[in-house]
Protein backbone atom coordinates (compact mmCIF):
# COMPACT_ATOMS: atom_id res chain seq x y z
CA UNK A 1 0.00 0.00 0.00
CA UNK A 2 2.52 2.36 0.89
CA UNK A 3 4.57 1.70 -2.46
CA UNK A 4 1.32 1.96 -4.03
CA UNK A 5 0.84 5.64 -2.74
CA UNK A 6 4.74 6.46 -3.52
CA UNK A 7 3.93 5.85 -6.38
CA UNK A 8 1.07 7.64 -7.11
CA UNK A 9 2.70 10.43 -5.34
CA UNK A 10 5.68 10.31 -7.76
CA UNK A 11 3.30 10.33 -10.88
CA UNK A 12 1.86 13.41 -9.66
CA UNK A 13 4.71 15.14 -9.49
CA UNK A 14 6.21 13.77 -12.61
CA UNK A 15 2.73 15.37 -14.42
CA UNK A 16 3.22 18.50 -12.21
CA UNK A 17 6.93 19.31 -13.41
CA UNK A 18 5.94 18.20 -17.43
CA UNK A 19 2.99 20.40 -16.78
CA UNK A 20 5.09 23.46 -15.39
CA UNK A 21 8.09 22.75 -16.96
CA UNK A 22 8.63 25.89 -18.44
CA UNK A 23 8.02 28.17 -15.70
CA UNK A 24 9.96 26.06 -13.49
CA UNK A 25 13.06 26.66 -15.84
CA UNK A 26 12.44 30.24 -15.73
CA UNK A 27 12.22 30.54 -11.94
CA UNK A 28 15.46 28.68 -11.76
CA UNK A 29 17.36 30.76 -14.22
CA UNK A 30 16.09 33.60 -12.64
CA UNK A 31 17.73 32.77 -9.05
CA UNK A 32 20.92 32.18 -11.21
CA UNK A 33 21.16 34.64 -12.96
CA UNK A 34 20.30 36.65 -9.05
CA UNK A 35 23.50 35.03 -7.84
CA UNK A 36 25.50 35.26 -10.45
CA UNK A 37 25.41 38.97 -11.17
CA UNK A 38 25.98 39.26 -7.28
CA UNK A 39 29.01 37.10 -7.33
CA UNK A 40 30.29 39.14 -10.30
CA UNK A 41 29.66 42.53 -8.54
CA UNK A 42 31.73 41.88 -5.75
CA UNK A 43 34.35 39.50 -7.12
CA UNK A 44 34.33 41.43 -10.60
CA UNK A 45 36.79 44.67 -11.30
CA UNK A 46 36.33 47.19 -14.42
CA UNK A 47 39.01 45.32 -15.98
CA UNK A 48 36.21 42.77 -16.53
CA UNK A 49 33.70 44.91 -17.51
CA UNK A 50 33.82 43.56 -21.23
CA UNK A 51 33.42 40.31 -20.13
CA UNK A 52 30.20 41.63 -18.44
CA UNK A 53 29.06 43.42 -22.03
CA UNK A 54 30.01 39.83 -23.20
CA UNK A 55 27.75 38.04 -20.61
CA UNK A 56 24.95 40.36 -21.43
CA UNK A 57 24.52 39.24 -25.02
CA UNK A 58 22.50 35.81 -24.71
CA UNK A 59 19.61 38.38 -22.65
CA UNK A 60 19.74 41.00 -25.28
CA UNK A 61 18.93 38.50 -28.36
CA UNK A 62 16.09 37.00 -25.70
CA UNK A 63 14.88 40.77 -25.62
CA UNK A 64 15.07 41.49 -28.81
CA UNK A 65 12.95 38.26 -30.07
CA UNK A 66 10.17 39.20 -27.40
CA UNK A 67 9.98 42.79 -28.44
CA UNK A 68 9.89 41.87 -32.01
CA UNK A 69 6.75 40.38 -31.82
CA UNK A 70 5.57 42.69 -29.27
CA UNK A 71 3.73 44.35 -31.92
CA UNK A 72 1.96 42.59 -34.03
CA UNK A 73 0.91 40.21 -31.13
CA UNK A 74 -0.91 43.31 -29.24
CA UNK A 75 -2.33 44.28 -32.50
CA UNK A 76 -3.57 40.87 -33.86
CA UNK A 77 -5.04 39.82 -30.34
CA UNK A 78 -7.36 42.97 -29.92
CA UNK A 79 -8.48 43.53 -33.42
CA UNK A 80 -9.70 39.85 -33.97
CA UNK A 81 -11.04 39.37 -30.47
CA UNK A 82 -13.36 42.76 -31.23
CA UNK A 83 -13.95 41.43 -34.16
CA UNK A 84 -15.37 38.45 -33.13
CA UNK A 85 -17.92 39.81 -30.62
CA UNK A 86 -20.81 42.01 -30.94
CA UNK A 87 -20.62 45.30 -31.80
CA UNK A 88 -21.83 46.50 -27.83
CA UNK A 89 -19.45 43.85 -26.25
CA UNK A 90 -16.82 45.01 -28.25
CA UNK A 91 -17.15 48.51 -26.82
CA UNK A 92 -17.40 47.76 -23.40
CA UNK A 93 -14.02 45.64 -23.92
CA UNK A 94 -12.39 48.46 -25.93
CA UNK A 95 -13.11 51.12 -23.25
CA UNK A 96 -11.61 48.65 -20.49
CA UNK A 97 -8.93 48.08 -22.51
CA UNK A 98 -8.16 51.57 -22.83
CA UNK A 99 -8.55 52.35 -19.16
CA UNK A 100 -6.56 49.37 -18.08
CA UNK A 101 -3.65 50.90 -20.16
CA UNK A 102 -3.98 54.53 -18.74
CA UNK A 103 -3.78 52.93 -15.10
CA UNK A 104 -1.04 51.17 -15.78
CA UNK A 105 0.64 54.03 -17.20
CA UNK A 106 0.15 56.48 -14.60
CA UNK A 107 1.19 53.30 -12.17
CA UNK A 108 4.27 53.93 -14.44
CA UNK A 109 4.36 57.25 -14.03
CA UNK A 110 4.17 57.49 -10.03
CA UNK A 111 6.88 54.92 -9.76
CA UNK A 112 9.25 56.37 -11.68
CA UNK A 113 8.93 59.56 -10.39
CA UNK A 114 8.81 58.02 -6.55
CA UNK A 115 12.44 56.16 -8.00
CA UNK A 116 14.09 59.74 -9.14
CA UNK A 117 13.07 61.24 -5.88
CA UNK A 118 14.47 58.61 -3.53
CA UNK A 119 17.33 56.99 -5.23
CA UNK A 120 17.89 59.59 -7.33
CA UNK A 121 17.70 57.07 -10.66
CA UNK A 122 18.52 59.01 -13.94
CA UNK A 123 20.23 61.38 -11.72
CA UNK A 124 23.36 61.44 -14.04
CA UNK A 125 21.36 61.62 -17.66
CA UNK A 126 19.52 64.38 -16.17
CA UNK A 127 22.72 66.82 -15.03
CA UNK A 128 23.93 66.21 -18.92
CA UNK A 129 24.01 69.60 -20.46
CA UNK A 130 21.62 69.78 -23.73
CA UNK A 131 19.46 72.44 -25.41
CA UNK A 132 16.13 70.11 -23.93
CA UNK A 133 14.81 71.18 -21.01
CA UNK A 134 13.44 68.59 -18.59
CA UNK A 135 10.82 71.57 -16.60
CA UNK A 136 7.54 69.77 -18.10
CA UNK A 137 3.98 70.69 -16.88
CA UNK A 138 1.71 67.88 -16.34
CA UNK A 139 -0.52 69.91 -19.33
CA UNK A 140 2.12 68.55 -21.50
CA UNK A 141 2.36 64.87 -20.41
CA UNK A 142 -2.04 65.13 -20.96
CA UNK A 143 -1.49 66.54 -24.23
CA UNK A 144 1.45 64.03 -25.20
CA UNK A 145 -0.90 60.93 -24.60
CA UNK A 146 -4.01 62.48 -26.79
CA UNK A 147 -1.48 62.80 -29.64
CA UNK A 148 0.07 59.39 -29.49
CA UNK A 149 -3.82 58.14 -29.07
CA UNK A 150 -4.31 59.22 -32.66
CA UNK A 151 -1.07 58.69 -34.50
CA UNK A 152 -0.75 60.67 -37.66
CA UNK A 153 1.03 57.76 -39.55
CA UNK A 154 -0.06 54.19 -38.17
CA UNK A 155 3.71 52.89 -39.56
CA UNK A 156 5.98 55.07 -37.53
CA UNK A 157 3.88 54.59 -34.71
CA UNK A 158 5.46 51.10 -34.67
CA UNK A 159 8.56 52.73 -33.57
CA UNK A 160 8.43 56.23 -32.34
CA UNK A 161 6.27 58.69 -30.05
CA UNK A 162 5.28 62.09 -29.90
CA UNK A 163 6.54 64.09 -26.73
CA UNK A 164 6.69 67.53 -25.93
CA UNK A 165 10.17 68.69 -25.11
CA UNK A 166 11.17 72.42 -24.06
CA UNK A 167 13.54 74.30 -26.07
CA UNK A 168 15.99 77.02 -25.11
CA UNK A 169 15.89 79.89 -27.67
CA UNK A 170 18.05 83.25 -27.03
CA UNK A 171 15.20 85.67 -28.18
CA UNK A 172 16.60 89.66 -28.33
CA UNK A 173 14.67 91.75 -26.26
CA UNK A 174 14.03 95.88 -27.20
CA UNK A 175 13.37 98.74 -25.35
CA UNK A 176 12.80 102.27 -25.95
CA UNK A 177 15.08 104.14 -23.21
CA UNK A 178 14.14 107.68 -24.90
CA UNK A 179 18.34 108.55 -23.61
CA UNK A 180 21.25 108.21 -25.04
CA UNK A 181 22.57 104.84 -24.18
CA UNK A 182 26.33 103.73 -24.47
CA UNK A 183 26.60 100.99 -27.47
CA UNK A 184 22.59 101.89 -28.62
CA UNK A 185 20.92 101.97 -32.02
CA UNK A 186 19.25 104.71 -33.15
CA UNK A 187 16.05 104.23 -35.70
CA UNK A 188 14.75 106.31 -38.31
CA UNK A 189 12.37 108.68 -35.87
CA UNK A 190 15.14 109.06 -33.78
CA UNK A 191 14.69 106.87 -30.93
CA UNK A 192 17.50 105.41 -29.23
CA UNK A 193 17.25 101.60 -27.94
CA UNK A 194 18.82 99.02 -26.19
CA UNK A 195 18.92 95.43 -26.76
CA UNK A 196 19.72 92.41 -24.76
CA UNK A 197 18.89 88.94 -24.84
CA UNK A 198 16.93 86.53 -22.53
CA UNK A 199 16.77 82.52 -22.91
CA UNK A 200 13.35 81.66 -23.40
CA UNK A 201 11.97 77.77 -23.41
CA UNK A 202 9.37 76.93 -25.87
CA UNK A 203 7.88 74.07 -26.21
CA UNK A 204 8.54 71.79 -29.70
CA UNK A 205 6.63 68.37 -30.63
CA UNK A 206 9.49 65.66 -31.30
CA UNK A 207 9.14 62.51 -32.12
CA UNK A 208 11.56 59.92 -30.10
CA UNK A 209 12.22 56.31 -30.45
CA UNK A 210 9.50 54.02 -28.70
CA UNK A 211 6.89 52.03 -29.83
CA UNK A 212 3.61 54.45 -29.23
CA UNK A 213 1.64 51.24 -27.95
CA UNK A 214 -1.40 53.45 -27.24
CA UNK A 215 -1.66 54.86 -30.56
CA UNK A 216 -1.57 51.37 -31.26
CA UNK A 217 -4.03 50.11 -28.95
CA UNK A 218 -6.54 52.66 -29.85
CA UNK A 219 -6.27 52.04 -34.11
CA UNK A 220 -6.70 48.37 -33.13
CA UNK A 221 -10.13 49.23 -31.26
CA UNK A 222 -11.49 51.78 -33.57
CA UNK A 223 -10.77 48.47 -36.37
CA UNK A 224 -12.16 45.77 -34.41
CA UNK A 225 -15.34 47.79 -33.68
CA UNK A 226 -15.50 48.60 -37.49
CA UNK A 227 -14.86 44.79 -38.04
CA UNK A 228 -17.61 43.89 -35.88
CA UNK A 229 -19.80 45.54 -37.11
CA UNK A 230 -19.19 44.77 -41.09
CA UNK A 231 -20.15 41.18 -39.87
CA UNK A 232 -18.98 38.82 -43.20
CA UNK A 233 -17.47 41.40 -45.32
CA UNK A 234 -15.05 40.96 -42.54
CA UNK A 235 -14.54 37.65 -42.20
CA UNK A 236 -11.08 37.77 -44.45
CA UNK A 237 -9.85 40.32 -42.78
CA UNK A 238 -10.65 38.99 -39.00
CA UNK A 239 -9.02 35.47 -40.45
CA UNK A 240 -5.87 37.28 -41.14
CA UNK A 241 -5.55 38.83 -37.65
CA UNK A 242 -6.00 35.57 -35.66
CA UNK A 243 -3.90 33.87 -38.11
CA UNK A 244 -1.29 36.20 -36.97
CA UNK A 245 -2.12 36.30 -33.30
CA UNK A 246 -1.69 32.48 -33.32
CA UNK A 247 1.33 32.98 -35.09
CA UNK A 248 2.73 35.00 -32.66
CA UNK A 249 1.73 33.02 -30.19
CA UNK A 250 3.90 30.04 -31.44
CA UNK A 251 7.08 32.52 -31.88
CA UNK A 252 6.89 33.72 -28.30
CA UNK A 253 6.74 29.83 -26.99
CA UNK A 254 9.87 29.11 -29.19
CA UNK A 255 11.66 32.08 -28.18
CA UNK A 256 11.10 31.87 -24.48
CA UNK A 257 12.17 27.70 -24.94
Amino acid sequence: MATLNRHRTGNAVAKFIRRNLLVILILMSMLFGIVLGCVLRTTGSLVDRRNHFYLKFPGDIMLNTLRMVSVPLVVSSIVSSLASLSMKTSGSIGLKALIYYLVTTVCAVITGTVGIVVISIGKEAAEQPGRISNSMSQLDSVLDMMRNALPDNLVKATFSKKQTVLSKHNVEIVNDTGSVIFNNTEDIAGRNWSSSFMAVEVPTVISVPGTNMLGLIVVSVFLGCVLSSMEDKAKPLVDFFQCIYQAMMRLILIFIW
